[in-house]
């Protein structure tokens, strides 16, 4: 993504487009995933540049035409709440300038640099996927619960977590992702135990996989 020097013709394919700067940021700030923990290539002036030219395709009204056609606008707005977490995460100073980018109802409450709003903005992400309905695949591809997981974990909230990640593996159920963060949920929380059995799950889940995971949030 990061190789690749000129996004989709916005004008004709402003959704694409529109994602292809949110993945350049995204790679900008990798390694953190919500969760404040800042990877070695963390670049926010450059993550920013990216969130700033994402915004002004999703804020321009003949995209937004476009946009309209689908679910385009509705996971634009979804996109937007979601990268503002992870730029809340992982670059306080520029977070200040990307919230006050989100429309009204998508900004957090208070506008501070902690992991209150981290786990705000992640919140009212999934309740924007929740509101899409059931799809099959589903409509909003990766899921969001256990990048809420993450920040409620770094918030100190890790009994809030396991309850987000049950709810998580309850609607899809065997997911690695889910059973990942269960297991470092529950060592949070001092369930050795319990920690252990969902690591056992996870690593079933993920026996075919290429990689292991090193995070619980996409």
């Amino acid at each position: 993504m990061l190789a690749t020097k000129e996004p989709p013709n916005a004008t004709v394919y402003p959704y694409l487009a529109a994602h292809w700067h949110r993945a350049r940021a995204i790679s900008f700030v990798r390694g953190d995933s919500g969760v404040g923990v800042r990877g070695p290539n963390l670049n926010c002036s450059k993550a920013l540049a990216e969130v700033s030219a994402f915004h002004a395709i999703i804020n321009d009204p003949a995209a937004q035409a476009r946009m309209a056609l689908w679910y385009g606008a509705r996971f634009a707005a979804i996109a937007n709440v979601t990268l503002a977490a992870r730029m809340a995460a992982a670059c306080p100073t520029a977070e200040h300038q990307q919230q006050r980018q989100l429309p009204p109802q998508q900004q957090p409450r208070v506008d501070t640099s902690s992991a209150v709003v981290v786990v705000e903005l992640w919140e009212k992400a999934v309740d924007m996927v929740d509101a899409l309905g059931y799809g099959e695949p589903p409509n909003w591809l990766n899921p969001l619960r256990p990048c809420l997981a993450a920040a409620l974990l770094r918030d100190g909230r890790a009994v809030d977590a396991v309850a987000v990640l049950n709810e998580h593996l309850r609607r899809r159920p065997n997911n690695g992702w889910g059973y990942y963060g269960l297991s470092v949920a529950l060592d949070a929380t001092g369930d050795t135990a319990g920690a252990a059995a969902a690591k056992a799950a996870y690593e079933s889940a993920w026996v075919r996989a290429d990689e292991p995971l090193s995070s619980m949030c996409y």
